[in-house]
């Protein structure tokens, strides 16, 4: 008797013990503005919101750096600005209109409105 109860409160207490499995959770990617890099979204200054850029662009044109890749621009409301998401910024950036297209704040680079479409360029 004593054995049987001994073996019994054992085995509750070891089967107690077990480790939970800890299960991957959805939407654990998100940034400091609780963007979901998972869902394509990055945060726009401009509109103060997640987007996915690839569908909230303004402006869609091929990158000259490297042709498998694409730039997006969003417009401001106004369209006084233009904010920039390019492969190699490490943020977008913000252009401000200009005669002709929009340019950096820098004025390194410039998107420029053509008859065939927009066109980026660095000096």
């Amino acid at each position: 008797m004593k054995k049987t109860l001994f073996l019994t409160a054992l085995s509750v207490i070891t089967s107690c013990s077990t480790q939970a499995v800890e299960k991957p959770s959805f939407g654990a990617d998100r940034d400091m503005h609780n963007c979901m890099a998972s869902a394509g979204q990055t945060w726009s200054q401009l509109r103060q919101e997640c987007v996915q850029v690839f569908d909230m662009a303004d402006i869609r044109l091929s990158d000259p750096d490297n042709k498998t890749l694409a730039i997006y621009a969003i417009l401001s409301p106004d369209k006084q600005q233009a904010e920039v998401f390019k492969a190699d910024f490490n943020t977008p950036q913000i252009f401000d209109v200009v005669k002709g297209g929009y340019v950096s704040k820098d004025r390194s680079m410039r998107l420029l409105k053509t008859q065939s479409g927009w066109a980026f360029k660095r000096k």
